[in-house]
Parts: structure tokens; C-alpha cells; sequence
């Protein structure tokens, strides 16, 4: 039986859809596009508070759930006193998940994302560097808070929730991962981690603003992956 988080996973996900929601009320005024990622906004800099603001709750309430019951130090690390910052949450997230080697796709452009990738190298990430920037001094730091790092802290949001064991019912749920099995079988499937031991059918998660395919246990390339992710694809 599965822990649930402290808030109930569909009022965590309605707060990403609602950061989604405003990140493309601003590409209506910016487009999306590789030329305008350095452009930065007041909007954005409200925008990318909000977000790093929920990625640290994410975490924070992941922690506490069953689902991590089983690592090495978890209970050290849910000491009250215990500290919580990035590192913390990299040794847990990126030894659990591998989330440095996972690729998102924008698909308003079908541009490829790797949210966590500084993680690979136990660096820093980029986008919550800036974070931090704009948290504690917005007015001085205000220009970090551009499209592209925006987008990427957004897509670190969503990648976690396709990732917890407490939110991917929900997600299998509402359709958001879909799939041509059965939603408790694919549920069951995705609670084993990737890659998927089903071969039978491709499983995706896809918004309106980002797509992300679960590894098959054989070998596909980014136009495979954005074959699932288009209008095209049949789906299910």
C-alpha cells in the first residue's frame, strides 16, 4: 500500500496545471522558440518563483512517502532536523529515478529537455540556480528569470510527477499517461520502473505542453519518441 503524500495528489497536480497554464499564457506574448529563450519577464520571474517554490514542496512531501521507504538513510533524512536542500534531494531522486538521463519533449516544437542533467556530474542545476537568484532577490536578479529556464524548471516539475509512486495513479487516472493496457496494469507496470517489462504497446504522458515516453526494454531514438507524442499518433 502506497503512502499517499500529505496533500492529495490531484490538488498537487492542479497547481502544475495552473503554472502550465500561465507559462503559455506568456508564450501567446513570447513565442517558443530557441531565439527567444534569453528573453526574461517580471511575469516570468513571478512564474519561475512559483515553480521552484512547488519542485522544493514536491520534494519535501515525496520524502515522507512509502514509496521511499526502502532507501538507504531515509530515516535520518526525515529527521525533522535533518537538512533538506538540493543535494539531499539529488542523492534520493537521481539514485532512485536516474532522472539526469531522462529527456522531456516540449511539443510545441518537439524540442528535447533534460531537466536534471547538471545531476549527472552531482552538479547544481541551472534553472534552480536561478531560482534561488530571483527568491531571494528579485529586483537585482530579475533578468535570470528567462523563457528557456522557465520552461526547464517547469519540466523538472512534471517529470517528477510522472516518477512518484503517489502520483501516478492519479495520472493513469486522468489520462495524462496513457496507454493500450488496462489502467490498473499499467499502473502496476509503471510501478516497476522503467525500462517497461511490457513490450506490448508504447505508454506516454503527454499536457499541453510537454510529452515524455516511458523507456521500453528495447531500444527507440527521439523520432520514435516524437512519433507517440504527435497529433498523429493514434493513441488510445
Amino acid at each position: 500500500m502506497v503512502r499517499e503524500m500529505r496533500e492529495r495528489p490531484e490538488l498537487v497536480w492542479e497547481t502544475y496545471q495552473s503554472l502550465e497554464n500561465e507559462f503559455l499564457d506568456c508564450i501567446d506574448y513570447i513565442p517558443l522558440s530557441e531565439e527567444h529563450y534569453s528573453v526574461w519577464s517580471y511575469k516570468l520571474a513571478n512564474l519561475l518563483n512559483n515553480v521552484g517554490s512547488s519542485v522544493d514542496s514536491f520534494f519535501k512531501n515525496a520524502i515522507e512517502c512509502k514509496s521511499l521507504d526502502d532507501f538507504k538513510g531515509i530515516t535520518k533524512i526525515r529527521d525533522p532536523d535533518a537538512p533538506r536542500n538540493m543535494k539531499v534531494y539529488r542523492d534520493i531522486f537521481n539514485g532512485r529515478y536516474n532522472l539526469s538521463k531522462k529527456t522531456i519533449f516540449e511539443i510545441k516544437n518537439y524540442t528535447t529537455i533534460y531537466p536534471y542533467k547538471e545531476w549527472s556530474e552531482l552538479g547544481t542545476l541551472n534553472w534552480w540556480n536561478d531560482y534561488l537568484k530571483i527568491k531571494h532577490d528579485r529586483f537585482e536578479n530579475h533578468k535570470r528569470a528567462t523563457l528557456k529556464t522557465t520552461l526547464d524548471a517547469l519540466g523538472a516539475l512534471f517529470l517528477l510527477f510522472l516518477n512518484q509512486k503517489e502520483t501516478i495513479p492519479m495520472l493513469v487516472d486522468i489520462e495524462i499517461i496513457k496507454s493500450g493496457f488496462e489502467k490498473d496494469y499499467c499502473t502496476n507496470l509503471l510501478f516497476q520502473g522503467e525500462p517497461l517489462k511490457e513490450i506490448g504497446s508504447a505508454v506516454y504522458a503527454k499536457t499541453s505542453l510537454f510529452g515524455y515516453v516511458f523507456e521500453p526494454q528495447y531500444q527507440i531514438d527521439n523520432a520514435e519518441r516524437k512519433r507517440i507524442l504527435s497529433p498523429r499518433y493514434s493513441g488510445y
